[in-house]
Parts: structure tokens; sequence; C-alpha cells
């Protein structure tokens, strides 16, 4: 019989959690495979009587946690089902592209608190400096991911990752100098990150010139879901928020509910949410608010790039500041 202590008392569910269970708003999972949870916390503040700090030696329980991500995923086994729980202050350097690499499948890495207080991954050191997921059905929620080096390429590195789903995180960079350029690069092999899922994160990018991009599709990818987003991107050439590589397309493609608040003056009349060279996409994209400069009329600016086999509802854009709410683009049929 599953049961929480919270504050001396305990609450029981007899009947598991065969809906999930939501604490503070954050969605815990229980998968019928019941993997192990882990601990991680390198926030020595306010230690409870029995608690130690973080170390990779101690067993990563509640009162004995790891120090760092990747030892936790290390002891990890893939497709059990995992759970990793980082907890309220903790923080890491991430100063290579190989240290920290996520390569066990199934495995569920959720942040504890909110605001600054949320755990909280700075990229350092070098432009290389990067995340690479390496495995399947991986899950990161309620994290901040922040650059703090000159122009890193890329934050997540996504090779063999099918399912692979980031929800509730916060990605910022640290200045107009120190920055992201890509948020996510995608595997060149068709199928290798089908079921991609990017919902309900913020992108707060800082760059003032050059191209800045949240997605890279370097290969064929099917089911695709990126939705409740908010991202912002201040550079004036940044080129599309999300770029296929030449003759790659998606199928079962949703763009949703996402807001888009950029300059990029060069790229609308290329399309500025998506650039492609193929007719053979399959998706929709619907519910979407974007501010983003035009040429010079509406005519001139682009969602996506003509032809792309996309589909649309109603999507609204402004290209003139202190105007509202813009206007539907494309154009809405006669």
């Amino acid at each position: 019989m599953p049961s929480i202590v919270s504050q001396g008392r305990v609450s029981t569910f007899p009947g598991g959690f065969p809906a999930g269970l939501s604490v503070l708003g954050m969605p815990l999972v229980f998968p019928q495979a019941r993997g192990e949870v882990y601990y991680v916390s390198n926030n020595g503040a306010s230690l409870a009587a029995g608690q130690s700090t973080g170390s990779d030696g101690n067993k990563g329980t509640f009162s004995k946690p790891f120090a760092t991500l990747q030892k936790a995923l290390d002891v990890c086994v893939a497709s059990r089902g995992d759970i990793i729980i980082v907890g309220q202050g903790h923080a890491e350097n991430i100063a290579s592209a190989t240290a920290l690499a996520i390569s066990k499948a199934g495995v569920t890495i959720l942040g504890l608190g909110t605001g600054d207080n949320r755990p909280t991954f700075t990229l350092t050191t070098a432009n290389t400096a990067k995340i690479v997921v390496s495995a399947s059905n991986v899950s990161i929620c309620n994290c901040v991911f922040v650059a703090n080096f000159l122009n890193i390429a890329t934050l997540f590195d996504l090779t063999t990752a099918t399912g692979f789903n980031f929800d509730s995180c916060e990605v910022r960079d640290t200045s107009a100098i120190l920055n992201f350029l890509n948020i996510f690069q995608l595997s060149a092999t068709t199928a290798a990150n089908d079921g991609l899922r990017i919902t309900q994160n913020r992108f707060f990018l800082l760059a003032a010139s050059g191209v800045c991009n949240m997605v890279s599709f370097r290969g064929t990818i099917n089911r695709v879901v990126i939705s409740d987003n908010y991202y912002s991107a201040r550079t004036t050439n940044a080129g599309a928020v999300l770029i296929f590589a030449t003759t790659k397309f998606a199928t079962n493609f949703l763009l949703l509910n996402n807001i888009f608040n950029l300059v990029n003056a060069a790229g609308t009349a290329t399309g500025f949410l998506i650039t492609s060279d193929t007719a053979t996409h399959v998706g929709y994209i619907d519910g979407n608010k974007d501010f983003c400069l035009a040429n010079t009329t509406y005519a001139s600016s682009l969602l996506v790039t003509a032809g792309s086999g996309l589909r649309f509802g109603q999507n609204w854009h402004s290209r003139t500041a202190d105007k509202s709410p813009g206007t539907v683009l494309p154009a809405a049929d006669s």
C-alpha cells in the first residue's frame, strides 16, 4: 500500500496511483516496471536530522543523495523505469561534451523547486560543451539550463534517442555574448528521434545577432509535438526557429499554442518559424502567436517556407510593437 509522510501525517493510497500523482503541481510518474528512485542534491543548506550533503560515494537515497546527475544516471538500469529526483537548489557545471551523457533508456529526470530554486545546469568553459542523449524514452522535467560561454553550439545533442520528452523547463543565456546557438540538435539518421516532445518550456535567448534556433532537424522524423512554449530570441538574423536539413521532413508534426517573441528581420521572406526545401511534410500548425519584423508588408512574412505540405489553423502574427493583436498568418481563406 503506497503511502506519503508529510509533516507527521501519513496519506495512504490503497489503490496505488493508476492515474499518476501530482505534488505541488509537478507530475510524479510511477512506472509499472517498478523502477528505482534515486536522489541528487549538492545543496547543503538547511539539512534535516539524519541527512547528509550530496556525495557520489553515497547510495543515492533521500537522506544520502548523490552529488551529480551523472552518478545517478550511471547506476540506473535501462528501461526499468528509474526516476532521478534532483533536489531544489542543486547546481552543476557542464564543461565539456562528455561531462553529462544520458545513455540509459526510460529514465525520468525530475527537478524539484520553483523559480531560481530549481535544479540548474550551467554550460561553461567551451562552446563545445553539451548534453548528449543517446537513449530512448528519456524525460527531463522542471530543470533550468544556462549558457555561460560564448556561442555554445548546442545544448542537447540527440543521437539515437526516440521518445525524448522535455517539459516545464527553462533555457536561458547569461548575456548577449554568453549564449546558446541551438537548443536541440537532432540526428541525421531517419527515425532516430521519432516521438520528440517539447512542451511547456521557456526559452530566453539574448544574442543580438547571428543564427539561433530551437531545433535543428537533421533527419526525417515522425511524431513531433512542440506545444505551449514561450520562445524569445533577440537576434536580428536568427534564421528560422525550427530548421530542416536539405530533403528532410516530418510526418505527424504538431506545432500548437506557442508564443514566439522574435526580431529576426532577415528571415521573414523564407519562413521565420520553419524553413524547409521539401513539400512532403505532414502536420498541423495552429494556435501560435508571434511577433516578428517583416520586410515591408504582412504578405512578405512567411511562417513556413512556401510549399512545405504543412496545414494551418489560426495563427496570429504581429510586426509592429504596441500593436495588437496582429493578423492571421497565413491569411484566412476567403
